[in-house]
């Protein structure tokens, strides 16, 4: 399967045959666990990838023009930054625009968390998603929808776009285009870490990598023109 699957989900797999193994001989059905550490890879550390403006307005356009619905289910994945189980799995009942806040289970820790309704975020919920919240408050936010379904035609907006690196941009770029926003925005990582769930700031601090060489690129030609003059 490896040519088919990211690094990092071959990982995973491998992960989950080792724990697999490891409650086999806990449970005494077997002496010995053959999955050894050194069979598992590392996993390698890529730089983080985040769309470029004219790739995101290209996708979002095609979104919104083949189903709006769809176009708002990518939107909320930008503005919130959620995994997009954890966004499908929101009902319309976790809103709480009194208290402007979303309730949300992380399925990855079943942590939940609070996540604030920022401004931005409540203009596009009231102007593009009225017809969802005027539900029963128990339905699913995006009922009908699941993490296949949305990937799957995620997968076809990049084919009609010939966007043809198959692991670099998915899903999950929402998210990392997210955090990387609010690091340039100015939350500390800590912040940024609470907004998207991590239990500690070790994963989040990757998301600063390029936000730090950006800001340190602009001081250093700012420095360079006060010299000029």
């Amino acid at each position: 399967i490896k040519p088919m699957v990211a690094d990092a989900t071959t990982h995973n797999y491998l992960r989950y045959v080792k724990i697999l193994f490891n409650y086999l001989v806990e449970e005494d059905y077997l002496f010995k666990s053959p999955v050894k550490k050194k069979l598992i890879p590392k996993v390698k550390r890529t730089n983080i990838v985040i769309f470029d403006r004219s790739n995101l307005e290209d996708i979002l356009k095609i979104a919104l023009e083949r189903d709006p619905l769809y176009y708002n289910c990518l939107m909320m994945l930008l503005l919130t930054g959620l995994r997009p189980v954890d966004l499908l799995n929101l009902k319309i009942s976790d809103f709480d625009f009194d208290r402007k806040q979303i309730n949300v289970k992380i399925s990855k820790t079943s942590k939940e968390i609070k996540f604030p309704i920022f401004d931005e975020l409540e203009i596009f919920i009231r102007n593009n998603m009225e017809k969802e919240f005027s539900n029963d408050r128990n339905k699913y936010v995006f009922d009908g929808y699941n993490v296949e379904t949305v990937s799957k035609r995620f997968r076809r907006i990049k084919k009609a776009l010939s966007i043809n690196e198959k692991f670099v941009i998915t899903l999950k770029t929402f998210r990392k285009t997210f955090a990387t926003g609010m690091a340039e925005k100015g939350l500390s990582i800590q912040e940024v870490a609470n907004l998207l769930g991590h239990d500690s700031t070790t994963t989040t601090e990757r998301y600063y990598a390029d936000v730090i060489t950006e800001s340190l690129r602009k001081k250093i030609n700012s420095l360079k023109k006060s010299e000029n003059i």
